[in-house]
């Protein structure tokens, strides 16, 4: 039988969920915002008049963005250097991660201590950054972005933890069975820990594909740029200045284009986001799955 919801829970519920409301509202609504604006006319966008549905429907800002033939090299270098940085910057973490989550190992604490610590210090700098890139001959190969960001000491953490939680007894029976450490490592231990590898890989991914500050400085090779790079070129090149003496001038001038800078902005935004967010159905299931569950009988 089902318990009745008391009065004052029933008045928490209401809030909460008006509240929850509210707040889903304010998140959704900048981003349908842009995408009404990359999808309506010059003029709708520069009167103002677009919300959260198209007005004037054209496709014209993404047309001059996907016409464009650097527009599917710098795709392609993107999809590349994301897989790649995510392949290893997760082989790395994971084999960081395991012998750490032992407490068996000698020099854990030390190890972790070391590792909380540096986190305190950031990069360490921009032009000290750049001169190692530099004297590695690194500039101008995406393992100059690759390096410097695979050893993730927060993702390190998380997985550590991850391990920690999963029983000894898992273990043990493998190697009464004969499975050395490392088939122990490849067929067990990863596989139970898909939901905290597919979490993290997905961050790491993300921020692969954001990337933008340090390809701009160590990738000057056109044929090399990442997307962020370039959609902050074709944003620069077609942006319109509004503070000059021919300022109305340079507005009616505006008006008449098919494309003005803030409608180019929307589609460079749903460019640079859909693509990563089109990723994310593929990997929630195993956000929520229990794979622990059952793992350890009796």
């Amino acid at each position: 039988m089902l318990k009745r919801k008391t009065k004052g829970e029933i008045v928490f519920d209401t809030c909460n969920n008006i509240f929850m409301f509210f707040i889903i509202i304010a998140m959704t609504y900048p981003f349908l915002n842009q995408i009404a604006i990359s999808l309506s006319d010059n003029t709708s966008v520069l009167a103002g008049k677009v919300s959260i549905w198209p007005r004037g429907f054209n496709l014209d800002a993404y047309r001059k963005l996907v016409l464009d033939s650097r527009f599917f090299m710098v795709m392609k270098n993107t999809i590349w250097y994301t897989i790649l940085n995510s392949v290893f910057s997760m082989l790395i973490m994971t084999v960081f991660a395991y012998p750490l989550s032992k407490k068996h190992l000698k020099g854990r604490q030390v190890i972790m201590t070391l590792m909380v610590f540096s986190m305190m210090f950031g990069t360490g700098g921009l032009i000290p950054n750049y001169l190692v890139i530099k004297n590695l001959g690194l500039v101008d190969n995406y393992w100059g972005l690759i390096l410097p960001s695979a050893f993730n000491i927060w993702n390190i953490i998380i997985l550590k933890n991850f391990f920690q939680q999963i029983p000894g007894e898992i273990e043990e029976s493998a190697l009464i069975d004969g499975a050395s450490n490392l088939k122990i490592f490849a067929l067990i231990m990863l596989p139970l820990s898909l939901p905290s590898l597919a979490a993290i890989t997905l961050f790491t991914a993300v921020a692969a594909w954001n990337t933008f500050m340090n390809a701009l400085i160590y990738i000057n090779d056109p044929n090399k740029k990442l997307l962020q790079v370039y959609l902050n070129d074709v944003l620069q090149a077609n942006t319109v200045p509004t503070e000059s003496a021919n300022s109305s001038m340079i507005m009616a001038d505006a008006a008449k284009s098919t494309v003005n800078s803030d409608t180019l902005k929307a589609a460079t935004l749903m460019c640079a986001t859909l693509p990563i967010l089109l990723v994310y159905p593929f990997v929630q299931k195993y956000f929520m799955a229990g794979l622990m569950v059952g793992s350890v009988k009796g």
